[in-house]
């Protein structure tokens, strides 16, 4: 061995941490050092106690903020990263706040993490990113409706407008934690320019063209602008093993909004069933998850009745006909 070796084993010995220490307890968690304050023993117990649980709460939740300060995403990832760090700091200057009390009562505060773990009231939360809970007030007939759910982020990169067609953009969620991405771009021809799409499971699977097929199953002609929009499709995935019969829950789920954004297009919840299929999208038979989807469709509603285009399904077929599969070729 060499002077060098020798040198930096020598480091690494004097700073590795002396972790094969272990001293006696001198003081019982949950008992009470007689200080001399003004304050019964009794009394002092019961204030540690609950400080004790409180600082349980309060670690959890200063550790939730860092959780969501890593893993937040989206276009404000930035200042909600900076938000959740802010609080995190806040709840630490708080959790030194009440262990200083709980010693200066001659107790014993929480401190390592299994014991926090215990001992916390806050439900425990899964290690993975999570869905946006999102809470509000619906107004319906005049009566405001508590509403509660989850949200999932939507954001399009890329500039598709100037392709001149549109788009049909298809999201579900799987009760198995699957989230899946289906989008389909058309030209001014109306002939599907960009396939692709993606799913979520952990880890993200890229779905080319030939991954993915869809079916137009019917249509729905707006009795406003007189934009006849597909309404109904069948979605196969072989590469997972599953194929989607989508229907929207409303026929009517169209916006208008050429007094703000400037566009009228068609987007809303469907009713989804799932069903299971061989790598060769025949039938197969097995337990499926259950699913939500949500559909956007643009390009189908002209700005003005000069800009009216004859009305097509995803894949390019004329109204009435029989769609074929979206296959690229």
């Amino acid at each position: 061995m060499n002077d060098s070796t020798g040198k930096r084993s020598d480091i690494i010995g004097r700073v590795r941490p002396l972790t094969d220490q272990h001293a006696r307890e001198i003081q019982p968690f949950g008992s009470i050092a007689k200080l001399p304050i003004a304050l019964a023993e009794d009394v002092c117990k019961a204030s540690v106690d609950n400080l004790n649980q409180l600082i349980a709460d309060t670690i959890t939740l200063r550790d939730m903020y860092k959780k969501h300060h890593w893993q937040v995403a989206g276009p404000t990832f930035y200042q909600l990263h900076l938000l959740y760090d802010k609080h995190y700091n806040e709840q630490n200057e708080l959790v030194d706040t009440v262990a200083e009390r709980i010693q200066s009562l001659g107790g014993i505060s929480l401190a390592m993490a299994h014991d926090v773990a215990e001992t916390t009231l806050v439900p425990r939360l899964p290690r993975g990113r999570q869905p946006v809970p999102v809470r509000g007030v619906v107004t319906l007939d005049g009566k405001r409706v508590p509403v509660t759910g989850e949200a999932w982020f939507d954001h399009q990169w890329g500039d598709f407008v100037f392709m001149g067609g549109g788009w049909d953009w298809f999201a579900i969620e799987l009760s198995d934690g699957r989230s899946i991405m289906l989008s389909l771009v058309r030209g001014a021809a109306d002939d599907p320019l960009l396939v692709y799409g993606t799913v979520l499971s952990g880890h993200s699977i890229d779905l080319s063209s030939r991954d993915f097929r869809v079916q137009v199953q019917g249509r729905w002609k707006s009795p406003r602008t007189g934009a006849d929009y597909p309404a109904g499709w069948r979605l196969t995935i072989p590469r997972i093993g599953l194929a989607f019969d989508l229907k929207p829950t409303v026929a009517d789920q169209e916006l208008d909004t050429r007094a703000s954004s400037g566009g009228v297009y068609w987007e809303g919840s469907q009713k989804a069933t799932v069903s299971r299929i061989g790598a060769d999208g025949s039938p197969r038979t097995g337990e499926t998850p259950s699913a939500e989807a949500y559909v956007e469709l643009t390009g189908y509603a002209p700005q003005s009745p000069a800009e009216r285009r004859p009305a097509r399904s995803p894949d390019g077929a004329p109204p009435g006909a029989r769609a074929r599969p979206i296959d690229g070729a």
